[in-house]
């Protein structure tokens, strides 16, 4: 039988996911959906679909169809993807067979061709072969017993402060831009990254969506929005409580805080993401200028683009700010402008909605094209959901408008 669900946090509250706070989500976790908990074991791990894909011996086409609900994996397949996720880091340390269990139970509610229960011989199997079993009389360390808990492992600790992010669950697309993004940020070790597009485009979706794939790379994710403008005070201040576990605090005055800032990005790998950038900037100026009062942030973009450490910043924004253009040519820094989708892109989104086939999606999205009075803002508006899609939670369903 399944464990029961961990009582989760508010969803304001930071995400443990190390085996600590539960993540923030239903109250009844068991009933998560299935395509839910794949992104969140994929996003543990740091794998890319195709990565995820060539692991489990499916296409990248079979992954994307799992995580958007459009499909599921046989048992052999979800045997294979669940060993991947146990190997590479997407099951929670001390929860390994609660989650798997949590994953397989979620593929036969879901799935009308799925009847196979869950194998706890071929679990047994699976740990027993994992590195180190035989080292601790046969039993992994930090493995469940008796319906604990093990603690987190110390130094091993990742907290995540997702503050206003979208959910993703249902984000599909943009793989060709995820992909060169997931090589600027863990392969080449940017520290700086801009992604640009006019409003609508889908800016705050594919940020997301990356920070979620990459954020087992990273000790520390704090994310916010730039929305209501907070003064950079009010950020450093926060970014250093949430990245020091509140252990220290601020110091006064900006410098001392950003100062203070980048040795914490020195200690420990920290994704920090700013959304909405194009609040603080001038309205009505191409320079890309800051707004009276919010100079401070062209610094920090100075200091973190400039600074030697192990941590990465990811801005959004409909225009590139002064700051950051200087700095584009500088090593560890990387911008990346969005552009509309074509239209078999955008028959994927429409087919994701609830198209019976991709033929017809197809078909659907050529005529709205054809018939609409402006069709290229139809196809670029397709990367944010088809048209404008609301960023409401995955409790209600997303609405679309033309």
């Amino acid at each position: 039988m399944l464990s029961e669900a961990r009582s989760a946090g508010a969803a304001s509250q930071p995400i443990r996911t190390d085996g600590g706070a539960a993540r923030p989500g239903p109250a009844d976790a068991a009933a998560e959906p299935f395509q839910g908990l794949i992104l969140r074991h994929r996003g543990r791990t740091g794998l890319t679909q195709r990565e995820l894909a060539a692991r489990v011996g499916v296409s990248r086409g079979a992954v994307q169809d799992w995580e958007s609900g459009l499909n599921y994996p046989d048992a052999q397949h979800l045997q294979a993807l669940i060993a991947v996720f146990l190997q590479a880091g997407g099951l929670a340390a001390g929860r390994e067979e609660d989650e798997a269990e949590m994953l397989w139970a979620a593929a036969l509610r879901e799935s009308p061709r799925m009847q196979t229960p869950f194998d706890s011989a071929w679990w047994a199997g699976l740990m027993a072969r994992r590195p180190g079993f035989a080292a601790h009389g046969g039993e992994m360390p930090g493995a469940r017993r008796s319906g604990t808990q093990a603690p987190p492992r110390p130094g091993h600790e990742r907290l995540q402060d997702w503050g206003e992010a979208p959910d993703v669950s249902e984000f599909q697309g943009r793989e060709d831009e995820l992909e060169t993004l997931h090589q600027w940020m863990v392969e080449d070790h940017c520290r700086l990254l801009a992604v640009l597009g006019m409003g609508g485009i889908g800016k705050t979706m594919t940020a997301a969506r990356l920070a979620q794939d990459v954020a087992r790379a990273f000790e520390r994710v704090y994310w916010r929005s730039m929305r209501n403008a907070p003064l950079v005070d009010e950020w450093l201040a926060g970014a250093i409580g949430f990245l020091s576990d509140q252990q220290v605090i601020p110091p006064v005055g900006e410098a001392a805080r950003l100062t203070r800032l980048i040795q914490l990005l020195r200690e420990r790998r920290c994704l920090l993401v700013m959304d909405n950038m194009e609040t603080l900037l001038e309205s009505g100026r191409s320079e890309g200028i800051f707004r009276d009062g919010y100079a401070g942030y062209a610094r920090v973009l100075q200091a973190i683009g400039q600074s030697s450490h192990q941590s990465c910043l990811i801005s959004t924004s409909r225009e590139l700010s002064a700051q950051f253009a200087v700095l584009s040519g500088s090593p560890g820094v990387r911008t990346l402008e969005l552009r509309g989708l074509n239209i078999d892109g955008l028959a994927g989104t429409v087919w994701r909605s609830g198209s019976p086939a991709r033929t017809s999606a197809r078909s659907s999205v050529v005529t709205l094209v054809r018939f609409s009075n402006r069709p290229a803002r139809v196809l670029s508006l397709a990367a944010s959901g088809g048209c404008s899609t609301s960023k409401s939670s995955a409790a209600r369903p997303s609405s679309r408008t033309c």
